[in-house]
């Protein structure tokens, strides 16, 4: 599980891996789409806004009125307001929020693949003995 967690008011919400894989996938890809078009702050804090949406363990009722995704629009940025509305709205803290997403983020795409994995992708070729790091 991911070790930091959103705080909304009095509340502390966990942050668990996505329970829809194919939103978790999806989201990878358009912050790296983001990245390879040089996307500005704005694009990137409405990502991470709405990886933490994706991200809220549900069980824990503060997380009861949270904006849910909706897999079929695939519009991260549309989610990503409607979470820093909520936020927001809850109590809790913009800045504070953007740096958990971040973070949130990069521990995401470290848990979507194994380091053999990573080398894969990078060269699109099977990963050797000298080049796995794990």
């Amino acid at each position: 599980m991911f070790e930091q967690k959103l705080k909304i008011g009095n509340e502390s919400i966990d942050l668990v891996f996505p329970s829809s894989l194919s939103a978790a996938v999806d989201l990878w890809f358009a912050v790296a789409d983001a990245q390879k078009g040089g996307v500005n702050t704005q694009v990137f804090s409405k990502l991470s806004a709405a990886a933490v949406g994706l991200g809220l363990d549900r069980s824990n009722p503060a997380s009861e009125n949270a904006p849910v995704y909706d897999i079929g629009s695939r519009d991260f940025i549309a989610y990503g307001n409607q979470v820093i509305d909520w936020v927001g709205q809850s109590g809790g803290k913009w800045v504070a929020l953007l740096n958990l997403g971040g973070a949130y983020l990069n521990w995401c795409g470290q848990e979507l693949m194994a380091e053999e994995e990573i080398v894969e992708v990078e060269d699109f070729t099977v990963a050797t003995g000298d080049r796995q790091t794990a």
